[in-house]
């Protein structure tokens, strides 16, 4: 279970990409609601890793005219 806090006033729209599935989320679309958290299962395909590593991208964050700010989160078990 990971739970990401948005403590700003806007929401975030991500688009999330990792070998893992997660659960209720099959096209990797995530809105985190401003102050709030959301919760989200993450489960490994094949074996469990010591760390998932989730690519992410801020659909409504541009970082210049073409390019959304990306990211990736490490998350270590």
């Amino acid at each position: 279970m990971l739970t990401i806090e948005n403590k700003f006033d806007i929401p975030f729209d991500l688009k999330l990409s990792s070998p893992y599935d997660i659960d209720d989320k099959p096209y990797g679309k995530v809105r985190l609601a401003p102050h709030e958290k959301t919760k989200l299962t993450l489960f490994p395909v094949w074996e469990y890793p010591e760390t998932f590593v989730i690519e992410a991208r801020v659909e409504n964050i541009l970082v210049d005219p073409e390019t959304c700010l990306q990211t990736e989160l490490k998350i270590k078990l």
